[in-house]
C-alpha cells in the first residue's frame, strides 16, 4: 500500500482508489486485495500515462491537506485530500 499510496502522487486519477483502499490496510480483506489487483492491472495497461516532473536545481513544492476526521457513516474512519503544486522558476508543471 506505501508504494500505491507514493505512486498516487503522480497518478492522481488513482488517488481516491487508493486512499479507500489505504483505509483497510489493518484488517483488509480478500475483497480489498481484488481492488488492490485491479488497480495495479490498471497501471500495467496504462504505462507513461500521470504527471511527467523535469528534474531542474530549483523547485517549489507547496502542498495542501484536508480532512473530515472520521466522519465516515460506514466505519467512523478519517478521508485526507491533498493537493501538491509543484513549480519551476513560477511555472507550474
Amino acid at each position: 500500500m506505501g508504494r500505491l499510496i507514493y505512486l498516487s502522487l503522480l497518478r492522481p486519477d488513482i488517488t481516491y482508489t487508493v486512499s479507500k483502499i489505504s483505509q483497510y490496510m489493518h484488517d483488509p480483506t480478500k475483497k480489498h486485495m481484488n481492488v488492490v489487483f485491479h488497480v495495479l492491472r490498471y497501471l500495467k495497461g496504462t504505462p507513461g500515462k500521470g504527471l511527467m516532473l523535469k528534474k531542474i536545481k530549483e523547485r517549489e513544492i507547496e502542498g495542501f491537506v484536508d480532512a473530515d476526521w472520521a466522519s465516515s457513516i460506514e466505519d467512523n474512519k478519517s478521508t485526507t485530500g491533498y493537493c501538491t503544486k509543484v513549480w519551476t522558476h513560477g511555472e507550474m508543471l
